[in-house]
């Protein structure tokens, strides 16, 4: 008989498919794959950095500036504080850049 292939369940698209997943796993039918000792590595990695308390800055900001970012906080449903931290972040992983 040939193995069933299952998606990991943080990568599956719809409940359906994990019920089906976790009754296969209930039942025996799947095995368990060790994790790669790497991807392992990485995820411990990364769970460590984010229990790590972020540092904190003061940064003049003008009023007008701040009011629109709290604006555009208050519409994402999102503190201001997390939006500029998030904005930061983007910038300091290269994923938006900056025209001065």
């Amino acid at each position: 008989m040939a193995e069933k292939k299952i998606k990991r369940l943080d990568k599956m698209d719809d409940q359906e498919e994990m019920k089906e997943a976790l009754a296969e796993l209930s039942s025996g039918n799947l095995k368990r794959i060790p994790m790669a000792a790497r991807e392992r590595e990485e995820l411990q990695q990364s769970a460590a950095e984010s229990l790590k308390k972020a540092d904190r800055i003061n940064i003049r900001i003008s009023p007008r500036d701040l009011e629109r970012i709290k604006k555009k906080a208050a519409a994402a449903g999102i503190p201001y504080q997390t939006l500029i931290g998030a904005i930061l972040h983007q910038y300091a992983s290269d994923r938006i850049s900056a025209s001065i």
